[in-house]
């Protein structure tokens, strides 16, 4: 019975409390009754004395109770021979490691030869019900030995070491269930190891804290999360004789401060830090890709209009602030994949619209017109701007962007008097 329940727990299924209660009341009668065998025989039909030798004893006739032991014990077994056999072929198919389930399998079909032979066609000294038992609980044993017991007593021989590192680890079986986790694993994400979590849904919950990653090669493919830990994980296999694969050790090395200095160095490369669009530099890195994979796309070159003078006049702080604000405008009108704004220097502007029509550009342009409609001269956004195409052609970027240049000032050339206006006006509000 009790290696009954602990093949169930073995292969993850629980036994009603019911059945546990009958099993136990079943063991506990087995028991009284071997105990007072002499006064009810229900066990064996024979007064136990000095007078009973070994061989009455083989001989002597079985009691009522002793036939239902024997049916009840034989129906535990075949159950539990025949569910350990169903999930060791499971885990076999899904992990390509048969031999648990072929060692099992040798060993009960070993025993039902054994019998066979014994009933029809030579007797045995010794019962082979008892030797096929033995043999299969041994095979078991080294089952459940090699699969987790030794795995457990492998990493508690170091459990000292293990346990004062400042990395979180986790411990997986073969069939990817995490058996065991540091104690500062468990604190940080508050797991419980008797939740028999898979590893896949256990790195589903944790990732909703962390960003968990095996490679630093590509961690510009992610955003670096301030509201998160970034985690290097790295994996090693376990392997134990006669399989393929016994577990596996998970190692999360806490990589936060690393990440978030590095994402400050790249935003800072890539960032003009006053305005915060994109720059110059960054331009350089996405003309490559462009080039390179022949994508249509647009650009829109932007000279914003009266910034000398508001740095004259006004002071250098106000023409920053004219900067920033112009920078928001177009901020707002990209999504920093299809449409990125980029400040080229000074009050040079660049929008880069990708897989886009013409018509998609020059709704920007009449966007930010708008904008100006009913303002004051002070608080309008004054620009000029020239629009250029890559579409059906195999113009580099910086052929497009000369193009845009040249578009840019032809309109310069039509503009009106603004400038004239603006300087009036501010020339009144000098300091």
């Amino acid at each position: 019975m009790t290696m009954f329940f602990a093949v169930l727990r073995y292969i993850n299924k629980d036994i009603k409390l019911v059945y546990k209660i009958i099993l136990w009341f079943f063991f506990i009668i087995e028991g009284v009754l071997s105990f007072t065998n002499s006064s009810h025989q229900l066990m064996l039909q024979v007064v136990a004395d000095n007078t009973v030798t070994f061989g009455i004893f083989k001989t002597v006739k079985a009691g009522s109770f002793f036939y239902l032991h024997i049916t009840l014990a034989y129906s535990l077994m075949v159950i539990f021979i025949c569910l350990l056999g169903n999930n060791l072929l499971k885990k076999g198919t899904k992990n390509s490691d048969y031999f648990p389930f072929l060692f099992v399998s040798i060993g009960v079909i070993f025993g039902l030869a054994a019998n066979f032979i014994h009933l029809f066609v030579y007797t045995f000294t010794v019962d082979p019900t008892f030797i096929t038992f033995v043999i299969v609980i041994s095979i078991i044993y080294y089952v459940f030995y090699m699969r987790d017991i030794k795995l457990i007593l492998g990493l508690n021989r170091n459990y000292f070491i293990l346990n004062n590192l400042r990395e979180k680890y986790i411990l997986v079986d073969d069939n990817n269930i995490v058996v065991y986790a540091s104690s500062m694993f468990i604190e940080l994400f508050d797991i419980r190891i008797e939740e028999q979590l898979s590893f896949n849904e256990l790195k589903k919950r944790i990732e909703k804290e962390a960003v968990i990653y095996e490679s630093s090669v590509n961690l510009n493919d992610f955003q670096f999360n301030e509201n998160k830990v970034h985690f290097n994980m790295q994996s090693r296999e376990i392997d134990l004789p006669f399989y393929k694969k016994a577990g596996t050790f998970y190692l999360f090395y806490d990589d936060t401060a690393s990440q978030k200095y590095i994402n400050s160095i790249q935003y800072i490369k890539t960032h003009d830090l006053m305005t915060e669009l994109y720059n110059r530099n960054y331009l350089e890195e996405i003309r490559v890709i462009l080039d390179k994979n022949d994508k249509h796309y647009h650009l829109i070159m932007f000279d914003l209009d009266g910034l000398k003078l508001f740095n004259d006049y006004l002071g250098h702080q106000a023409g920053d602030q004219l900067l920033i604000r112009f920078a928001k405008k177009l901020s707002n009108l990209s999504d920093h994949k299809n449409v990125i704004p980029i400040r080229l220097g000074g009050d040079e502007f660049l929008l880069i619209i990708i897989n886009r029509d013409q018509n998609y550009a020059e709704e920007i342009i009449k966007t930010l017109d708008s904008q100006n409609i009913d303002k004051p001269i002070l608080e309008t956004l004054h620009y000029s701007y020239g629009i250029a195409t890559n579409k059906n052609t195999n113009k580099t970027m910086d052929r497009i962007l000369s193009e845009a240049d040249h578009d840019m000032y032809k309109r310069k050339l039509r503009k009106d008097n603004y400038k004239e206006k603006l300087q009036a006006i501010l020339s009144n509000k000098k300091i």
